[in-house]
């Protein structure tokens, strides 16, 4: 029993290790390149040279930062837990739609924040359904779902025969749960309330750009 315990604990502290070192890799690559601001006066294009204006002024502010951040670091730890468990696993056609929804995420996570960072209107609508998407916690007897990428404030309240409880959560990384049928007795809900703070940013950057929540708005080729 007492080494179990000791190995949870050095995994865990392994973990932690690796969170840090790859949110500081992360932010030294994105962080030294950020670009000069333009001079007074002067407008700051999309880089690909669309018709529609830049998400922010090429001197990013720290919303924009946060956000593209945590996506790319929460996309990155999605690829390395998710990818393995997926090795040599048999998949029914319930699962196999679940596993699709949660890896769409990931690579939503990746490329809308790369593409946000470097101001292309496509990342932040990428990120603004993302977003979205990571908003609600819900577990009742037929479907089971919650999303944390890169940051995530979940509180939550379960709702039961003779149970009723609350309860507060803080995920760092990545982390997602989607379970169709799972057979769950009682109602859990709760939201995300990191996404939803960062739905409201991105539709404020959003409007002040000039960029559509809809349809997206593809790079040029």
């Amino acid at each position: 029993m007492g080494s179990f315990s000791i190995w949870h604990l050095l995994l865990g502290g392994l973990q932690f290790v690796v969170v840090i070192a790859v949110v500081g890799a992360v932010a030294y690559f994105l962080l030294r390149k950020t670009p000069t601001a333009p001079a007074a006066g002067t407008s700051s294009p999309i880089a690909d040279g669309e018709a529609h204006s830049s998400v922010a002024t090429a001197q990013r502010s720290t919303a924009h930062k946060v956000i593209a951040i945590a996506y790319l670091v929460g996309g990155l730890f999605g690829v390395i837990t998710t990818l393995p468990q997926l090795n040599g696993v048999s998949l029914g056609l319930m699962s196999a739609l679940a596993w699709l929804i949660l890896l769409a995420q990931i690579a939503a996570a990746i490329y809308g924040g790369w593409q946000f960072w470097n101001h292309r209107p496509i990342g932040a609508q990428l990120l603004y359904w993302l977003s979205w998407s990571c908003v609600p916690v819900i577990s009742f007897s037929l479907l089971s779902y919650w999303c944390a990428m890169g940051f995530a404030l979940f509180p939550t309240i379960a709702l039961g025969p003779g149970n009723f409880g609350t309860d507060f959560s803080l995920r760092f990384g990545y982390a997602s749960e989607l379970w169709l049928n799972p057979g769950n007795s009682g109602l859990l809900l709760g939201v995300n309330l990191v996404a939803l703070l960062f739905v409201s940013v991105l539709a404020k950057l959003m409007h002040e750009a000039g960029i559509p929540k809809w349809p997206l708005v593809l790079p040029n080729a």
